[in-house]
Parts: structure tokens; sequence; C-alpha cells
């Protein structure tokens, strides 16, 4: 029986997402395919998160590679335990301590949609797509304009058409 080397979170790649300056569909991504499983690790660079190395099996080559992917490319994590000896070298020190600490960190990702701002002042994260009001410290946001990196938000209300 295999030896459990450590504990880690496993997600996804999403199947679709949008890409370019015409917001373009793509499938999956470029060193991953749609739906391929990777081994995500902590946050290591203080952006919360944002962006993270992956471990996965190579979509041309089907070897293991680590890469930094943005965390927005990722869906459906949970915690799993390691006992490939491949994917514990290269996820190296950035494991769990436990199944509790790898489940929290699933949970994180799998509730993160894509950063909003509000009046240019204060920024959280939202659903994506980004919902078209939003109530936030006992104001009304309104959605001025989202791309597939953020939304902006504006406390002015749209235009009404005469």
């Amino acid at each position: 029986m295999d030896e459990l080397l450590g504990w880690g979170v496993v997600a996804n790649v999403v199947q679709e997402r949008l890409a370019g300056p015409d917001l373009e569909v793509r499938r999956g991504l470029k060193h991953f395919a749609a739906g391929a499983k990777v081994w995500v690790s902590l946050p290591f660079c203080g952006d919360g998160g944002e962006r993270l190395y992956v471990v996965g099996r190579h979509r041309g080559s089907h070897r293991y590679i680590r890469i930094i992917i943005e965390s927005r490319h990722l869906e459906h994590a949970r915690a799993k335990a390691i006992y490939s000896p491949t994917v514990h070298r290269l996820l190296g020190r950035m494991l769990f301590d436990s199944e509790q600490s790898a489940a929290e960190w699933a949970t994180n990702l799998n509730s993160r949609g894509i950063e909003a701002d509000f009046d240019g002042r204060r920024w959280r994260w939202v659903p994506d797509p980004p919902p078209m009001e939003v109530e936030f410290d006992g104001t009304t946001y309104y959605l001025a304009h989202f791309n597939h990196r953020r939304a902006r938000y504006s406390s002015l209300p749209p235009p009404t058409e005469p």
C-alpha cells in the first residue's frame, strides 16, 4: 500500500474562460486541458491567493509540471491525500499540515469570484459574472463596467433613457 506523504488541495481547470480584449471564449488553459485535475499550493506571494503554483499533467506531454496560474481559472477545489512522490516533490514546502487546513483553503478557493472596485476606493470579491447591483456598507452600488478580471461599481444609478 502507498504511504501517505501529506495533504493537498486539488481543483479542476475551468471548462471555459474569457480571454483577450474581445473576451473570446477559450477552453482550458495553454498548459492544461479543460477539466484537468491540478494540485494547488498555498498562497506564496502575499496577493491573497490570486496567483498560485499548481502541479498537474501537461496537456501536450502528459508529464507533471509546476507553473503559476490565476486562481480564477480553477473550480471544484477539494482536500485530498498525496501519495505520489512526484507530486509531493513538485509541491515541496507548499503542502498543508492537515486535512482540515487543506479543506479550509479549498473552501476559500471555491468561494472566490472576481475583484470588485467600489467608486475607486474599496475592493472585495463578487461572483463571476458580477451582479448588476450590490449592497455594501449601507450603500447600493451599480455595475458600471466589468471584464474577465474585475468589476467596477458606482454609487450613481445608471442613466435612464427619456
